[in-house]
């Protein structure tokens, strides 16, 4: 199923992409991942197994991260569940907007309606707010 979800932060689009740059070079978004679906997974669901992030793209008033999330099938085997690209772009001179677009797949015997919507829902609230609350060193 596709999902889509944004949140507009209260930091310039500048200081929102060094602190997002400062997070992809540690595990704080990896732990964010990991809490998210942890949170909004279903009972007896697979717990999130690895996340992983390609390098920050970034373009002039805009960057983009790719997001993978995979569990353990059934059979060990990877399964991903996520592939997102988070998108911040500049929402005026002190703000800025973080979007996630991407594909859901529920995991094989679940429906995946209502599911999605929990831990990505949340993954996003978080990854804002820890965006917002970064040292500003990091920017």
């Amino acid at each position: 199923m596709f999902v889509s979800d944004q949140a507009m932060l209260d930091v310039s689009f500048e200081v929102a992409l060094a602190r997002l740059a400062a997070l992809t070079g540690s595990d704080a978004l990896t732990q964010v991942s990991a809490d998210a679906y942890a949170t909004g997974a279903s009972p007896g669901t697979p717990r999130l197994a690895r996340s992983r992030f390609r390098d920050l793209i970034t373009r002039p008033g805009r960057a983009v991260l790719a997001v993978r999330w995979e569990t353990s099938d059934h059979d060990g085997e990877p399964f991903p569940v996520l592939d997102a690209d988070l998108t911040l772009t500049p929402a005026g001179p002190r703000a800025a907007l973080l979007q996630l677009a991407g594909v859901y797949r529920a995991e094989p015997g679940e429906d995946g309606h209502g599911t999605a919507a929990r831990p990505l829902g949340g993954f996003l609230d978080r990854i804002a707010e820890t965006i917002a609350q970064a040292d500003a060193d990091a920017s």
